[in-house]
């Protein structure tokens, strides 16, 4: 029996799309958190741990603005795919 609900998910495209955009989305934020948690002021830093917070810190602008626009390209994917009144910018109406 098919959901007639407005906004349901439906099917297994759906939910790649929503998967997905969750993955980028922590990506983006691993991104910019792990420099930052590495690399504190009067803390012992690893070796190891410093060349992976620089070499992030180096590339990291780029992957940013990168998954950045997968995650917008996915959102808007996902945004028309949402049927009836539940599309919304905010959760208030």
């Amino acid at each position: 029996m098919a959901s007639a609900l407005p906004g349901k998910s439906r099917g297994p495209r759906n939910l790649l799309l929503a998967l997905v955009f969750f993955l980028l989305v922590c990506a983006t934020v691993v991104l910019f958190f792990v420099p930052a948690y590495i690399i504190q002021p009067f803390k012992y830093e690893s070796a190891r741990g410093l060349v992976v917070a620089m070499a992030l810190k180096q590339y990291s602008p780029w992957l940013t603005v990168f998954t950045a626009g997968a995650v917008l390209v996915v959102a808007i994917m996902l945004w028309r795919k949402i049927r009836g009144g539940r599309r919304h910018f905010s959760c208030w109406e």
